[in-house]
């Protein structure tokens, strides 16, 4: 069935909006590590994960201490960001090749998915925080599926689109090697000193970067001078 233009425009327009919207992570980040008062959140040491656990945890129990007051913030933030992605994913998805839609779309769930899991079960990849056992699993697996899923997602979007969006292609590729490197290295916990919270920042960062830029560029494609329609048309 062909969808009118306008149509595929206004669906263009709400997939790039959700991108420009994913900064809200960032801002949700932002809020819940602010709020610890009591001791100070460690941007280098703690987990990102450390903002969306509900329990208090000082350094004598673990290497760092845990307490978040906005820890449902964070967990909002997460599942927010997992809802974004679908909505980007399902509005845009018309622009990838066939040969590329069925993977980018998989993809795309998994990483969606291990948001939605990582914000449901709040806790660590590292330690039992709360003492439920399935939390601990269901939080791990979550955070698998979104680091490694998400770079997977900016490596294999950006593959699909290096005709129609060279340049966005080329800087989503460098997000997504930097990103999927630095997640080996903290599912090693090799961190070079800069400690393990910076390092799972720049495996997970990239991702979010890459959404809002996903979206900037489709606003600027369509109502910026390089609007030209053939490039949101299917192959």
């Amino acid at each position: 069935m062909n969808i009118p233009l306008f149509l595929k425009q206004h669906r263009l327009k709400i997939g790039g909006i959700a991108g420009i919207v994913g900064m809200q992570y960032f801002i949700a980040e932002f809020i819940a590590a602010n709020a610890w008062t009591a001791t100070p959140y460690s941007w280098s040491r703690n987990y990102i994960s450390d903002l969306g656990v509900p329990e208090c945890l000082d350094a004598g129990q673990l290497d760092r201490t845990v307490c978040s007051p906005l820890y449902g913030v964070m967990n909002a933030g997460f599942i927010t960001q997992a809802v974004i992605v679908t909505i980007v994913t399902i509005c845009l998805i018309h622009i990838v090749s066939k040969h590329w839609r069925y993977p980018v779309a998989f993809i795309a769930a998994v990483y969606c998915t291990g948001l939605l899991l990582v914000g449901l079960f709040p806790g660590s990849v590292a330690e039992n925080l709360g003492g439920d056992d399935m939390r601990m699993a269901m939080h791990g697996i979550g955070a698998l599926m979104a680091i490694l899923g998400g770079n997977i997602l900016v490596i294999t979007t950006a593959l699909s689109l290096r005709t129609k969006f060279p340049d966005y292609a080329i800087v989503s590729l460098l997000l997504g090697i930097i990103g999927l490197l630095a997640s080996l290295m903290f599912a090693a916990q090799i961190d070079f000193g800069f400690g393990i919270g910076t390092i799972e920042r720049v495996a997970v960062n990239p991702i979010v970067i890459w959404t809002v830029l996903t979206g900037a560029v489709i606003l600027a494609a369509i109502f910026g001078r390089s609007r030209t329609p053939e490039r949101f048309l299917p192959q």
